[in-house]
């Protein structure tokens, strides 16, 4: 979810339009959000756009934030015992100034095409805050599948997650998605 803050920051300056005005070859032609934070405008961090106090399943300490009780169901609901319990073990800290620091380029200011998968049955980020961004954000494809958190981890949509990002990377079009 964090990963659409910084997937939006890294292309500013470096959009397919933005390297082209600067006769530049190649750049960023699309994004995809995998229940993401997809901010509709500049400024907020992390922290303030989810209510001004970290998740219940996180551990601040100090320069770092640790996976705590609760995780387990929050990231990996809908995986299976074995594999939540090795990626809840496996799981490194975060920063907290990833939560801290207000964003200077926001989803909203990304030119190119956008795609948002929205995970239904997301314990992390709530269904009704992931339909809000999306609202916020306007101009944007969106695809919905029942799935927890990490989508990507969930075996029997791994291949309509792959239809999703072929399609943005212009593969096949969306319609298989």
């Amino acid at each position: 979810s964090y990963g659409g803050i910084p997937a939006s920051a890294a292309a500013e300056g470096y959009q397919v339009h933005e390297r082209r005005e600067r006769g530049l070859p190649g750049g960023i032609k699309y994004i995809v959000y995998l229940a993401a934070f997809a901010f509709p405008a500049r400024d907020p961090s992390l922290l303030i756009a989810i209510g001004g106090a970290y998740a219940p399943f996180m551990n601040n300490k100090g320069d770092v934030i640790a996976l705590g009780e609760g995780a387990r169901d929050a990231l990996f609901n809908d995986c299976d015992t074995e594999t939540a319990d090795q990626l809840v073990a496996g799981a490194v800290y975060q920063s907290t100034a990833s939560f801290e620091t207000p964003t200077t380029f926001a989803a909203a200011d990304v030119a190119v095409s956008k795609t948002y998968v929205v995970c239904e049955d997301d314990h992390a980020l709530p269904l009704d805050a992931q339909l809000a961004m999306i609202t916020a954000l306007g101009n944007v494809t969106v695809i919905r599948v029942h799935s927890g958190h990490c989508v990507q981890l969930n075996k029997e949509l791994v291949p309509k997650s792959l239809d999703v990002i072929e399609a943005a990377a212009g593969y096949e079009g969306l319609a298989k998605a």
